[in-house]
């Protein structure tokens, strides 16, 4: 069998119950990671150009809405204030394409929340699957979670369609056709990242559509001539799809605090250090990590929100001052706060090859803290809290979505009978009937 095909047939497995309540918190998470997102310019910017309360699909921000614009709306904050989850060995954020895909196509079909999750625990299990084939090469030009992503969301689509193998390799085949995602935008702040998660929700969920009616795709999209891994990566083209029992949607990641993950590591030790933590003008800071880390986050001086959240200086010299990092840490009067900055002065990244080494699979930092009198302190952390060896608590993920819900204004009794919904409905529930609390 083909890549592809070895893919496939492996989504045919038994679900474990366990996996479903699993895929529960990955929609609770995304669904907090919008409604948080809710204050911010992009999601006003949209909100002013949609007719409020003019459909029934759920926005999860600023009431129901007609499909196209509903999925707009919360497609586009899926990501924006970098909470997202993250399969670390893949490089991929898998929450803000599978998720919506399901939602919003579940929905249009009218289906059962079990068949909804059973689409996002195949979404994911083909988004961390094709991530672990691709290298270094392709994380350094490419956007994974649209590269990738846009399979995962023909995935998640064709088995809420109920696709059989045959269309569900073309409709995978066909969304890899136009796979794509450059990492340009890192350079700039704008709304690419954003405008990435359309193209892969509507793409993936497009090819599942058109696979239907009968459009085919090559099997040997992935390892064929001129194909995905040739063209996207310089791995050597692999002769079999790596297969596991557990369902990878286990060994997903959950982001604790609103910034890129490659600043999770350093948070953790800098929160650490934050009890015994004397500041003073000649204090300084240390940072270690990997390599990707510092092309990411090396950035002394962030001027905007976003820049804030991909700073590793911001957010260590936040974590030692505060002990703790939120959505609050990132405005820009945060970001201009005279104690932070004289700090962030005196923070300096550098590479720890042993970090680089264990990386993508552990994503782990150290900061070191030397003040005037001579004291030192270290705390190393090999990964990063929510991280499978490090996981977030149940209460801890109602947390943050109930934190978030409430940084972006929602209406608290109804972000509570969601919460719920999402959590404890049954299984054959109608997915319409679980989200009629959304806000």
């Amino acid at each position: 069998m083909t890549l592809a095909e070895q893919l496939v047939s492996s989504l045919n497995r038994a679900v474990p119950e366990a996996t479903f309540e699993r895929a529960r918190s990955h929609v609770l998470d995304w669904v907090g990671c919008v409604l948080g997102a809710a204050r911010e310019p992009l999601a006003q910017q949209i909100s002013s150009l949609v007719s409020i309360n003019s459909g029934q699909f759920p926005s999860f921000g600023i009431g129901p809405l007609d499909a196209k614009s509903a999925r707009t709306y919360a497609i586009s904050l899926g990501n924006l204030l970098e909470m997202d989850d993250l399969v670390r060995a893949a490089l991929v954020h898998p929450g803000p394409v599978v998720v919506p895909t399901a939602i919003y196509t579940g929905l249009e079909l009218k289906l059962s929340w079990k068949e909804t999750l059973l689409g996002i625990i195949k979404g994911y299990e083909a988004a961390a699957r094709l991530g672990v084939l691709l290298d270094q090469f392709h994380y350094s030009r490419w956007h994974p979670t649209t590269t990738v992503g846009v399979a995962a969301a023909a995935i998640t689509a064709s088995s809420l369609r109920n696709l059989n193998a045959s269309q569900t390799v073309s409709a995978l085949s066909n969304a890899l056709s136009v796979s794509g995602g450059l990492w340009h935008m890192r350079h700039h702040d704008v709304s690419t990242k954003q405008w990435n998660l359309l193209h892969a929700v509507n793409t993936g969920r497009h090819a599942a559509e058109m696979a239907e009616m009968g459009f085919t795709g090559s099997s040997e999209i992935i390892e064929g001539p001129q194909g995905w891994l040739e063209v996207l990566s310089e791995n050597l083209l692999p002769k079999e799809m790596i297969q596991d029992e557990e369902w990878l949607i286990h060994q997903v990641s959950f982001k604790p605090w609103p910034a890129c993950r490659h600043c999770h590591a350093a948070i953790d030790a800098a929160i650490a250090l934050h009890k015994d933590f004397d500041h003073d003008e000649a204090c300084q800071v240390v940072v270690q990590t990997y390599s990707d880390a510092i092309d990411f986050c090396d950035r002394p001086i962030p001027v905007t929100p976003a820049q804030g959240r991909f700073s590793l200086q911001h957010c260590v010299s936040v974590g030692l001052l505060k002990g703790d990092v939120s959505s609050s840490d990132f405005t820009e009067n945060r970001l201009h706060d005279s104690q932070i900055e004289a700090l962030r002065k005196n923070v300096r990244i550098c590479e720890d090859p042993s970090f680089t080494q264990a990386y993508p699979n552990h994503f782990g930092s150290a900061v070191k803290v030397m003040n005037s009198n001579g004291k030192k302190k270290t705390v190393k952390i090999a990964d990063a809290k929510g991280d499978p060896e490090w996981p977030l608590k149940d209460e801890d993920l109602l947390k943050k979505f109930y934190d978030l819900a409430e940084s972006g204004g929602a209406d608290s009794s109804r972000v509570q009978e969601l919460a719920k919904a999402l959590l404890q409905s049954p299984l054959s529930t109608p997915l319409p009937k679980i989200l009629l609390s959304a806000p």
